[in-house]
């Protein structure tokens, strides 16, 4: 699939116990990530200067395409303190604000909006999803306020612009804080809408409720729930069931809080494609099976017959337990 990744990149600060070390971010890079290593094109639509270069480098290599709409602008700024409280975001300086024509993205499979200062206005949302083209959104960036000192809250905020998109996600206290109540969620006429709620896991919110708990905390955070909405997109674009998608995103979200930056990209890959999964066989719809049943023995093997290279399919259309996806 060709999946479309829109807002601003950032240059986050981390204060982590002492240790002070700076790392790309953003709800772009992090979707991206995401996305690469679970084999779909994705493509940046961000704002950044020319300190975010290398970065932008960095992530042709896995195969990620930056499309940089203010090559002479600057780059959104977070400084990131984890402490006792856990974790205090505030904003250092913002980019300049994204505009863009929503019909030129129709070349796309899928969109997904990630703001995290509202450099994307209601308006641009509300033409991508009229615009016919499967959008998930994450509201953190729409529901963000921001202090005289920088300091990033949420804050009540009408999200009825988002009124027919595919997937809206959150976490659970940017939707209490936004809506009044987290359930109010449900109301605001989204096919799906996605629950992180931190260490007790996510909720998908369909024509029913599917939940999947967290498998841990790693040392950093940082970008989980972006992970979570892009696999989570990825997953119901790719017609996997409700149930199989939330628990699939949920874990891969968890793997990746493992690491920091660029460290998410091989953690998401490891997770989705180890050698041997109890979640899912890549690639191989259940037709081909069906097809050719002598498949079967040979999935798993490390030195599987070339055979099996014929019939991969790049659109996965069923999940399998207990198979071998990692040498195919």
């Amino acid at each position: 699939m060709r999946l479309a990744c829109i807002g601003t990149v950032t240059i986050d600060t981390i204060n982590k116990e002492g240790a002070v070390f700076k790392a790309p971010g953003g709800t772009s890079f992090f979707a991206s990530l995401a996305l690469a290593a679970l084999r779909d094109s994705a493509t940046i639509i961000t704002s950044h200067g020319d300190d975010w270069k290398p970065f932008e480098d960095r992530l042709s290599s896995y195969g990620v395409e930056v499309v940089n709409l203010n090559p002479g602008g600057s780059t959104t700024k977070f400084k990131i303190d984890y402490g006792e409280r856990g974790r205090r975001l505030s904003l250092i300086s913002p980019a300049t604000p994204l505009d863009l024509d929503p019909s030129e993205l129709r070349e796309y499979d899928g969109i997904l909006l990630g703001p995290v200062a509202r450099e994307l206005s209601r308006d641009f949302a509300i033409h991508s999803i009229s615009s016919g083209s499967f959008t998930a959104v994450g509201i953190q960036g729409y529901v963000r306020g921001f202090g005289t000192d920088g300091r990033v809250y949420a804050q009540r905020t009408d999200l009825s612009f988002l009124r027919g998109s595919y997937l809206v996600g959150g976490s659970s206290a940017e939707f209490r804080a936004a809506l009044g109540d987290a359930r109010f969620a449900l109301g605001i006429g989204s096919r799906y809408v996605l629950m992180s709620r931190g260490r007790a896991g996510a909720t998908l919110y369909g024509t029913s409720k599917w939940h999947a708990k967290s498998s841990g905390n790693g040392s950093d955070p940082t970008g989980a729930g972006d992970v979570l909405l892009a696999s989570s997109f990825h997953n119901l674009l790719s017609g996997m069931k409700e149930t199989d998608a939330i628990a699939r995103a949920t874990a891969l979200a968890s793997a990746s809080a493992h690491g920091s930056g660029f460290q998410k990209f091989e953690l998401i890959r490891r997770a989705a494609f180890s050698r041997r999964s109890s979640v899912y066989l890549y690639d191989i719809p259940i037709a081909q099976l069906v097809r050719f049943p002598h498949l079967l023995p040979l999935i798993g093997h490390a030195s599987p017959n070339p055979g099996i290279l014929k019939v991969l399919c790049q659109r996965p259309v069923q999940c399998f337990g207990n198979l071998t996806n990692g040498h195919l």
